[in-house]
């Protein structure tokens, strides 16, 4: 029966034994961040360095053909046994990753996700109100949609130029209203 199970790699093989293991039809789930700044390489950043999950029955493939593959320095281990992963810890942390892909922190630090009603507190647009859509590669800029000739548009920004509304309030600033 096939299992997850994690497997660390030496430093930045991450990718190399992902294709190693793909070439032998073994599924492999590499959590990495698209949004954020790339590494020297141009690839993505792993969330978890040196480690990746495989899914693989240990009654097929054996555990030294994983253990010895160049790149691998072991699996994880409990006891002197693999040590499983459930496939709800691996959903969780997609839907995580997801999650902190589409959402971004807007210049106060709360926490920003699809949908968010902000305001534009610089720039040309400042004092207008848009939704958050997402946040752009870099993550430094996010992108919001912006009422403009009767139709939303998309609108590059600084992150740091938008803060988000809170609920029930219009027309001030959150740091307007902690001032008062």
């Amino acid at each position: 029966m096939e299992n997850w199970y994690v497997l660390k790699t030496k430093p930045n093989r991450e990718f190399f034994v992902c294709d190693q293991l793909s070439t032998r039809a073994i599924e492999t789930y590499l959590p990495v961040s698209q949004s954020t700044a790339l590494n020297s390489n141009k690839q993505p950043r792993p969330y978890f360095p040196s480690y990746l999950f495989t899914k693989v029955d240990l009654q097929q493939v054996s555990l030294s053909s994983l253990v010895y593959m160049p790149g691998v320095n072991y699996m994880l281990m409990s006891d002197g046994k693999p040590t499983r992963v459930e496939q709800s810890i691996i959903d969780s942390i997609r839907s995580r990753i997801l999650l902190l892909e589409n959402s971004a922190l807007d210049s106060m630090g709360q926490n920003l996700a699809r949908g968010d009603m902000i305001r534009i507190t610089g720039g040309v647009f400042e004092g207008y109100e848009a939704i958050f859509d997402k946040r752009l590669s870099g993550g430094d800029r996010v992108q919001i949609l912006i009422d403009f000739l009767q139709k939303q548009r998309p609108v590059a920004i600084e992150r740091n130029l938008i803060e988000k509304q809170l609920k029930g309030v219009t027309g001030f600033s959150s740091q307007q209203l902690h001032a008062r």
